[in-house]
């Protein structure tokens, strides 16, 4: 998950094989591209409030606690 702050987002793509070259026309041409790409993200106006999800994770939890005590009682 990304924070309320600024970041940069930089990245490297590129791909390699054989076929025709649409500048030049020659056929079986071993063709070679790359792309570089950044990103700078400067979020504007006011940062949300994070949601606590610490709830979230014992309501789990205990589910969790309850399926493995049932699975434990239940005749084999």
């Amino acid at each position: 998950m990304n924070s309320n702050k600024g970041y940069v987002d930089m990245g490297l793509t590129g791909t390699s094989g054989k076929g025709t070259d649409i500048f030049s026309g020659y056929a079986g041409q071993s063709q070679n591209n790359a792309t570089v790409y950044a990103r700078v993200v400067i979020p504007l106006g006011v940062s949300p409030q994070k949601i606590d999800c610490s709830r979230f994770m014992q309501l789990e939890l205990e589910r969790l606690e309850t399926e493995i005590r049932m699975l434990r009682l239940a005749p084999e």
